[in-house]
């Protein structure tokens, strides 16, 4: 959509699509801010899983004019990767500055906390799929290794995993996919001129063939581009700098 102050057409599904906030999603003008009927979040809605973060993205994000609100982490929310937080404290204290006079929510009840009202105003999905308003939405937060982060896979066989989280049988009638990490070779070129996308997650799409998939993780390479007839999009809203640059990228879904 060129210019989302414009009404959507007669039929059509309006979706707004933003990621990489990491804590400043504020900085994001109200003037680009427009209703839609979906919000997509595709993840790193906070820098290291911040507590403070966390509980301002969820307040605005609520009060964003969508009807229905799907969420997923990325490889910075380290606050949502539960199954790992041990590791991580000691680096969101340090890289927070957090102590007992700015932060008074436990780093263990920071997921906890955020999701108490989950599938009622929004939908967090975490390797899970949803079918609402018409669409079937499938999300994973899950990335390739880069230094020690949230939702990674290592290796062969961390990548036969994340095959089998994404793609089976049940997946093959899904319209949304939304990950944090892109596919490989589609937005994804960092500024150093790499490819950080997914080769696997590539060939889970040309399998799929959904309409849409969204993505971020990689700032630099905010755009769009196709795999097969799949409306690939990184909507990341920041530069490398962590710089609020881009607007949410707005989407309308056409009827068969």
């Amino acid at each position: 959509v060129e210019d989302a102050s414009k009404p959507k057409q007669t039929g059509t599904i309006r979706l707004m699509c933003i990621s990489d906030t990491h804590g400043h999603h504020r900085d994001i003008p109200q003037s680009q801010i427009f209703p839609a009927d979906f919000l997509l979040v595709a993840g790193d809605f906070s820098i290291f899983g911040n507590p403070n973060d966390v509980s301002s993205f969820k307040e605005w994000m609520l009060s964003l004019p969508c009807k229905y609100k799907i969420i997923i982490p990325g490889n910075l929310d380290l606050t949502f990767d539960t199954a790992n937080l041990s590791n991580f404290k000691d680096k969101i204290i340090k890289n927070c500055n957090l102590n007992s006079e700015n932060c008074t929510t436990p780093l263990e009840d920071v997921k906890k906390n955020f999701l108490s009202d989950s599938g009622k105003s929004f939908y967090y999905l975490e390797n899970s799929k949803i079918e609402i308003g018409g669409l079937k939405i499938l999300g994973s937060p899950y990335t390739s290794e880069f230094m020690d982060f949230a939702f990674q896979f290592q290796g062969n066989e961390g990548h036969e995993k994340y095959k089998k989280l994404i793609f089976d049988e049940k997946n093959d009638d899904i319209d949304i996919l939304i990950t944090h990490g892109p596919p490989k070779g589609i937005c994804d070129k960092t500024k150093a001129g790499e490819h950080w996308g997914d080769e696997e997650l590539k060939s889970i799409i040309e399998k799929i063939q959904s309409c849409l998939h969204i993505f971020g993780h990689i700032h630099e390479a905010h755009g769009h581009d196709y795999i097969g007839e799949t409306l690939c999009c990184n909507v990341a809203v920041v530069n490398e700098n962590r710089v609020v640059v881009n607007p949410p990228t707005y989407i309308d879904l056409l009827p068969k």
